[in-house]
């Protein structure tokens, strides 16, 4: 949700290769205080009381803190079931899995530094001869706190969509995005940024535009009320 992610816009590995919005139970064990494990069943991808294909989906977590002071945590996601993400059309294979890795580093109480890198397939895709569709995606990212009213971001990353069931079209994927977030008070947030795309197919542009671009750029603004 908008509050609680540093930049106005996603990553590619999060708008096609995690799960937005799902009905489900999970549960967390603190075995430690640097590790909790989390597991759960979930109905399936954007799902309200809707069941997504013929079994539950599954989730299994574990996020581990290297020290006590809690400055560099590594955190695993394996995510597995008939849908629980969401697909390109027509690619509803018969069963998908995704693993994530994610590290999140405290460089000084200045300086944040993240980094993500999933990879994902879908058996029996019917858009690809039954085949199973694979795809992979990294990103890093560093926050730099400014002044307590003033943080500035940046994001580099790299998905590639090796069947075309997650974006719809066969590419690789790249953006580079920076921003601010200016914070006047407390629960204001305002975030201007600035975004370059770049694909290795031509996929950019108005939908039913005859000539699409290889890259685009994008400049947004957007502002959180927090309360």
């Amino acid at each position: 949700m908008a509050p609680y992610r540093p930049m106005y816009s996603e990553a590619y590995v999060w708008l096609y290769s995690q799960n937005g919005a799902t009905t489900g139970v999970t549960a967390t064990i603190h075995v430690d205080p640097r590790l909790d494990v989390v597991g759960g069943v979930t109905l399936g991808v954007n799902s309200l009381f809707d069941f997504r294909g013929h079994a539950p989906c599954y989730i299994a977590r574990a996020t581990y803190w290297l020290q006590s002071d809690k400055r560099t945590k590594l955190v695993g996601t394996y995510y597995t079931g008939p849908q629980p993400i969401a697909t390109a059309k027509g690619h509803i294979g018969q069963w998908q899995t995704e693993v994530e890795l994610q590290l999140v580093h405290d460089v000084t109480r200045r300086l944040t530094l993240v980094s993500e890198t999933n990879l994902g397939w879908d058996t029996r895709d019917p858009k690809n001869n039954l085949h199973t569709s694979q795809w992979y995606g990294t990103y890093g990212m560093g926050i730099v706190r400014v002044h307590r009213l003033l943080d500035v971001n940046s994001r580099a990353e790299w998905f590639d969509d090796v069947d075309g069931s997650r974006v719809g079209t066969r590419a690789n994927f790249g953006e580079i995005t920076t921003g601010v977030n200016i914070m006047p008070a407390r629960a204001i947030n305002f975030r201007p940024e600035v975004r370059w795309d770049a694909a290795g197919s031509p996929v950019f542009g108005s939908t039913g535009s005859p000539k699409l671009q290889s890259h685009q750029w994008t400049f947004a603004f957007d502002m959180v009320l927090k309360f």
